[in-house]
């Protein structure tokens, strides 16, 4: 995993300083310690033995998509919010830039929608915002061309 960090071809070299304690399950970078916390279950873990308390939980496993799931964190001792890496199913969609709106006290588990979502929506939004558009087709696959007119 940390030599990912080294050689990514995406974000260039990283010439910071990292460790890694296997005793301890911690990275350190650049003197920031960053706690490695497993469990089989998501309702398995205490955060407040690791001090963490009001945690927002990031769940990128795509196990669990739906609140009933997602939930299982927010059983957890510590634990305020979740957000899902991917689309969900039923629960709270939040695209940046475009609908935070819908970020709530009230909503505790939150979807960050696919990363084809997030890529095209908040260009969408601008060019809605400044010009109005009509998108003609709501969903493409491949080879399929996705087509929108500039509104009048």
């Amino acid at each position: 995993m940390l030599h990912c960090v080294f050689t990514s071809s995406l974000l260039a070299q990283f010439n910071g300083i990292i460790e890694y304690d296997l005793e301890k399950k911690t990275i350190t970078c650049n003197g920031n310690v960053i706690q490695l916390i497993y469990a089989k279950q998501p309702d398995q873990i205490d955060y407040t033995k690791y001090g963490i308390s009001d945690a927002v939980v990031i769940d990128n496993t795509g196990i669990w998509r739906n609140e009933e799931g997602l939930g299982q964190h927010l059983k957890c001792p510590g634990v305020k919010q979740v957000l899902l890496t991917a689309p969900g199913k039923g629960v709270t969609t939040i695209v940046a830039g475009v609908n935070n709106d819908r970020v709530s006290p009230d909503v505790n588990i939150y979807a960050a929608a696919s990363c084809t979502t997030n890529a095209i929506v908040p260009i969408l939004k601008c060019l809605n915002d400044k010009y109005g558009i009509e998108v003609s087709a709501h969903r493409v696959v491949a080879p399929a061309l996705c087509c929108f007119s500039l509104s009048s």
